[in-house]
């Protein structure tokens, strides 16, 4: 998503004066004050027209906070306090009247003036009063730029598609998963809450494409260890996501043990109230007892050594889903 910066105030007043004092004003008035109050009532109407074109141009474009998809709504919310940007996008809106308002006065006033310096003494108020107002609103600039930044930077899924969230300890091979899946190396997404990256993937089966989603930092650690931005992007991912994959490493190669990975999984199930689906992943190095152990508490799980099983798992389960999936906030078209 692309939002173009707001000059702070300043820019703005400083660039719109330049406008209206360099342009050449003329008017056909044989009254000598009459010529004048026309031509400084241009001049402040070119002022007014700058300021308002920049603000309201600006919020024209700024995309509505309710109107955005549930993923990026729910992240803009863990990123920024939305109760604020959304005060600061009022006091803009607000700020943008005022000026309008301010013009209005003043032109009455120039054109009800006895005498040249009225004119100018209005002109001036103008000028001092947009002044002013635009000193006010130079905080809430600011916060609107801060925030969208955030918001240009969280990753743009795309939409149309069945999500599936891959989850699991680190080392357990998610990234080769992901690549297994796809076919091809892993689009990498920034996201901006860690240092870490977003790895995107997508395949197709028939008319529908699934998009795969990696999430190194989140969803391979226990929801205790997160801070609250990380608990309140879980939050996001819930509205991101159709299945879940948690791929299990038995041979306990990844540094963890079945009953650790068992536990996570279990903390995952509580928070996303999604269709699941466990992978056995590095089969070729665990032994019998230890596959015998996950399988034992996970009977359906998928033993995977090429990505096969689990594209054929992950395409069953949309079957069987389907209907429920074309009613989710993100829906798929049929």
């Amino acid at each position: 998503m692309r939002i173009v910066r707001l000059p702070s105030a300043k820019e703005i007043f400083e660039s719109s004066m330049r406008k209206a004092f360099k342009t050449t004003i003329t008017a056909n008035r044989k009254n000598p004050l009459l010529r004048k109050k026309v031509i400084e009532s241009e001049r402040i109407g070119l002022i007014e027209e700058a300021i308002t074109e920049k603000i309201g141009g600006f919020l024209k474009e700024y995309p509505s906070i309710e109107s955005l998809p549930p993923f990026k709504k729910e992240m803009l919310k863990a990123l920024v306090d939305v109760d604020r940007l959304r005060m600061a996008l009022g006091h803009l809106n607000k700020t943008e009247k005022l000026v309008q308002k301010i013009k209005r006065e003043c032109a009455k006033k120039m054109f009800s003036a006895k005498d040249s310096d009225w004119v100018f003494r209005a002109r001036s108020q103008f000028i001092a009063r947009t002044d002013s107002v635009m000193e006010r609103v130079e905080k809430s600039i600011a916060e609107i730029n801060s925030a969208s930044v955030k918001l240009t930077e969280i990753p743009d899924l795309k939409e149309e598609c069945i999500n599936v969230l891959l989850a699991g300890f680190p080392n357990v091979g998610k990234t080769t998963m992901l690549k297994r899946l796809t076919g091809s190396e892993a689009k990498i997404a920034s996201y901006p809450f860690t240092t870490k990256k977003m790895n995107l993937g997508y395949f197709e089966k028939k008319y529908i494409t699934f998009q795969v989603i990696d999430t190194p930092g989140l969803l391979d650690k226990s929801l205790r260890k997160m801070n609250n931005i990380e608990r309140k992007t879980i939050v996001a991912l819930k509205h991101a996501s159709h299945i879940v994959a948690f791929i299990m490493d038995p041979s306990g190669q990844c540094g963890f043990t079945t009953e650790e990975q068992m536990q996570l999984f279990n903390e995952m199930k509580k928070v996303f109230d999604k269709e699941f689906l466990v992978v056995i992943n590095k089969a070729d190095v665990a032994t019998k007892e230890q596959i015998d152990v996950v399988l034992s508490e996970f009977p359906e799980a998928a033993i995977d050594l090429d990505g096969t099983m689990l594209k054929q798992a992950i395409e069953l389960c949309f079957e069987k889903n389907k209907k429920k999936f074309m009613y989710l906030d993100r829906p798929v078209k049929p």
